[in-house]
C-alpha cells in the first residue's frame, strides 16, 4: 500500500475506494506511506479543490520523501563530523550527491527508500555510539515495518553493541523486545486495516524468501553479484576509495567489516537487486570519505600527488557516469509512458466519450512506471488483477489493455 493509496484513502475512505488498491500483493510500507500522505494531505485538498492532475501529488509526495532521506544523510554527516572531522563529513555528502543510485532512489515510494531513511538516522547513532537504545528502536522499526531482509544487519549491529559494552544485555533485550512488539503491532494493525485481512506484510515476505525459499522466482544472481556488480555500479568511484579508506582509517574498519558480513549473509538469497543495498551504501561512502579526507589533508606533499590525481579522476568519472545513467533512466518506465499515451490518445478521439473507461494493466507495465498517481479522473477505472489468461480478457469489461504483448486476441 503506497502513498498514493494512502492519499486516496484519506479522501475516499467513506465510499470504500481505499480498499480497492491498484496492486494485488500486500506491500510493506503502509506506516511510512501513511505518514507521508498525512504530511501531503493539504496538497491533496488543494488538488481536489482546483481539480489538478494527480501527478502534482506525485511531485509533492516524492519531495517529502526525498527531504526525509536527505535529512537522514545530514544526520550521518553530523555524526561523521563529530567522529572523523569536518573534511570527512563534507566528502561524505559530496560522494552521496554525485552518485546515481542513492539520490535516484531517495524520493521513490519504495519500502527500500523508507528503510534507507530510517537506517540513515540509525547509522548516525551507530557511528557516534551516543544513543544505543534509540539505535535498537530504529533498527526494529526499519526491519519489522519496512524490510525484513535487514534482520541480519539488525542482529549484527545489536551483537556489536553488546560486545563493545555500549549497552548492557538486559537493557538491550528489554529495548529490543519492547520496540519489536510496538513495531509489529503498528504494522499489523495498520496494514490489516488497509488490506482488510489480518497480515504482517514483512512476515509474509520473510516466509516467502526463507521458509519457502521462493525468492528465485523473481530472478537469480550468483553469490558474488553484490560485490562484483551491484556495489561497483552503486558506489562507482567510491568503491575503490572505500577500500583505501578501510586501509588508512582504523575508525571505519569495524563498520565496513560488519556491513560486509551482512552483505555476504544476504548473498545466500538467490534473488538480488541493487536497491536492496541502499540502506548500507552510506557506510561505504563514509569509508571512501575517510580516504578523500586523508588525501586532501596531504595534497601538498609530493608523495600524495598521484593519490590526489587518482582521487580527482575517480570523482570526475563518478559524476560523468551518473550523468549518463540519469539520461538512460528516463527510458526505464515504458509502462508509465504507455499509460500517459493512452490517456492522451483517448482525449484526442473525436466525438462524444461517454461511460467508463476500464483499463487492465499487465504485469510488465505495472512494474515499469504505472502508479495511481498516473490515473486520469473519475471516468477511468484500472485493474491490476493478475493471473488472467489472454483468451479470458474478453470475458471482462475492459475497454483498454496495457500489455507487454503486441497482439492480444479478442
Amino acid at each position: 500500500m503506497g502513498a498514493e493509496d494512502s492519499l486516496s484513502g484519506f479522501g475516499n475512505s467513506c465510499n470504500g475506494s481505499l480498499f480497492n488498491p491498484a496492486t494485488s500483493e500486500p506491500s510493506s510500507y503502509s506506516a511510512g506511506a501513511a505518514l507521508v500522505a498525512l504530511v501531503a494531505y493539504p496538497a491533496y485538498l488543494l488538488h481536489v479543490s482546483l481539480n489538478l492532475q494527480k501527478q502534482v501529488l506525485l511531485y509533492v509526495v516524492r519531495l517529502i520523501l526525498g527531504v526525509t532521506c536527505w535529512l537522514s544523510m545530514c544526520g550521518i554527516q553530523k555524526a561523521v563530523q563529530q567522529c572523523l572531522g569536518v573534511t570527512c563529513a563534507s566528502a561524505f555528502m559530496l560522494l552521496c550527491a554525485i552518485q546515481f543510485h542513492l539520490p535516484f532512489y531517495m524520493s521513490r515510494t519504495l519500502p527500500n527508500t523508507f528503510a534507507t531513511a530510517v537506517l540513515g538516522f540509525a547509522l548516525a547513532d551507530w557511528v557516534t555510539g551516543a544513543h544505543p537504545r534509540r539505535l535498537i528502536c530504529l533498527l526494529a522499526f526499519s526491519t519489522i515495518v519496512f524490510r525484513c531482509d535487514l534482520l541480519p544487519l539488525a542482529g549484527i549491529v545489536a551483537l556489536h553493541l553488546l560486545l563493545t559494552r555500549q549497552i548492557s544485555r538486559q537493557a538491550g533485550v528489554v529495548t529490543g523486545v519492547l520496540a519489536g512488539a510496538a513495531c509489529l503491532a503498528l504494522t499489523v494493525l495498520l496494514d490489516s486495516w488497509f488490506w482488510q485481512r489480518w497480515l504482517w506484510p514483512e512476515g509474509e515476505v520473510l516466509w516467502f524468501n526463507t521458509a519457502q525459499n521462493r525468492s528465485s522466482e523473481w530472478g537469480v544472481k550468483p553469490f558474488h553479484w553484490y560485490f562484483t556488480s551491484a556495489l561497483p555500479r552503486a558506489l562507482l568511484g567510491a568503491y575503490p576509495l572505500a577500500a583505501l579508506g578501510y586501509l588508512l582509517e582504523p575508525r571505519v574498519r569495524r563498520y565496513v567489516q560488519l556491513v560486509t558480513l551482512y552483505i555476504a549473509l544476504y548473498s545466500f538469497l538467490p534473488h538480488k537487486e541493487v536497491r536492496f543495498l541502499l540502506p548500507v551504501l552510506p557506510v561505504f561512502n563514509i569509508a571512501a570519505a575517510a580516504a578523500l579526507s586523508r588525501i586532501w589533508k596531504n595534497r601538498c606533499k609530493p608523495a600524495w600527488l598521484l593519490p590526489s590525481i587518482v582521487a580527482a579522476l575517480l570523482l570526475a568519472s563518478t559524476a560523468c557516469a551518473t550523468a549518463v545513467m540519469l539520461a538512460v533512466s528516463r527510458h526505464n518506465y515504458p509502462g508509465g509512458h504507455a499509460m500517459h499515451e493512452l490517456h492522451k490518445w483517448q482525449d484526442e478521439q473525436k466525438g462524444p466519450q461517454k461511460g467508463l473507461f476500464y483499463v487492465h494493466i499487465d504485469v510488465l507495465p505495472a512494474m515499469t512506471g504505472v502508479s495511481r498517481f498516473g490515473e486520469y479522473g473519475p471516468a477511468w477505472r484500472y485493474s491490476k488483477e493478475e493471473g488472467l489468461a489472454e483468451h479470458t480478457l474478453q470475458q471482462h469489461d475492459f475497454t483498454h489493455l496495457l500489455s507487454a504483448s503486441s497482439n492480444v486476441t479478442g
